[in-house]
């Protein structure tokens, strides 16, 4: 049987342990393309569901819960 570690992530956060994710991408400039939607800004970490918290150029938080992620230099 293999373990399920699906729920690994969303369990580390509400236990106050970083992920690798939240580690490699914290603080970081990134680009998400969500279809035909692009949106820019800085990562600032995961909530509890997994979902990016995204600060946009213009100062707003958001909740990204899909798409292709690039870091952006």
């Amino acid at each position: 049987m293999v373990p399920d570690h699906s729920n690994n992530t969303a369990s580390a956060i509400r236990n106050g342990t970083p992920t690798f994710v939240q580690l490699l991408h914290a603080g970081r400039r990134v680009a998400i393309q969500i279809g035909e939607r692009r949106v820019e800004g800085r990562a600032e970490s995961l909530d509890s569901d997994s979902a990016l918290l995204l600060r946009t150029q213009h100062g707003h938080l958001e909740l990204i819960i899909g798409g292709d992620v690039t870091v952006v230099p």
